[in-house]
């Protein structure tokens, strides 16, 4: 989630500093553009609320790569957007690695422990089906939570390969968009 909100920043700040225009962004339209956003929602969304209604481990599982298949096709829908395409290969590479675990590996032994990001991935763990400790029998662990997320403490913590994809298609999203490359409007 919180790398998604830098994609929107980053790509806010290069696409200002490429002499993009925030009114461009009124132009910027998606095919089937309310189910991608009802689908990007409900994908953020699921682990919290399957947790809540105590769905099982499996339908959790199942409801979470569905949802995310989802907005990879809805993505691939938008390929006139190159970050949509960045966005639906990070959606892979994570369904991959989830599909084939059962849950997202976190590489806990790649923080220190008893940091702030050491107990919030320990939190992700127990509060979600989603995710699990990686170990000798973790298939696929280069696309599991293994790369550190920088910044002050509050930020800080693991990523996929795959949520820094999505990250950097959400922030080229932005830079297009404001670019107006894809608005069918003329600049005024």
């Amino acid at each position: 989630m919180i790398l998604l909100l830098d994609g929107l920043l980053v790509g806010l700040i290069i696409g200002l500093l490429a002499g993009g225009k925030l009114s461009h962004l009124r132009n910027v339209s998606f095919i089937h553009e309310t189910f991608f956003f009802v689908a990007l929602l409900a994908h953020l969304a699921w682990p919290f609320l399957a947790r809540v209604f105590e769905v099982d481990p499996i339908q959790t599982i199942v409801g979470w790569v569905l949802l995310a298949l989802a907005l990879a096709g809805l993505a691939i829908m938008n390929a006139r957007y190159v970050g949509m395409i960045v966005l639906a290969v990070g959606l892979f590479l994570n369904i991959l690695v989830v599909a084939a675990n059962g849950a997202m590996p976190v590489a806990l032994d790649a923080i220190g422990e008893g940091t702030a990001a050491y107990e919030q991935a320990l939190e992700d763990i127990e509060s979600s089906w989603l995710h699990e400790p990686m170990s000798a029998e973790t298939r696929l662990p280069v696309l599991g939570d293994v790369l550190r997320i920088p910044g002050p403490s509050w930020h800080r913590g693991l990523a996929s390969l795959g949520d820094f994809l999505m990250s950097i298609g959400v922030a080229l999203v932005m830079v297009q968009g404001m670019r107006g490359i894809v608005s069918n409007v003329p600049d005024p």
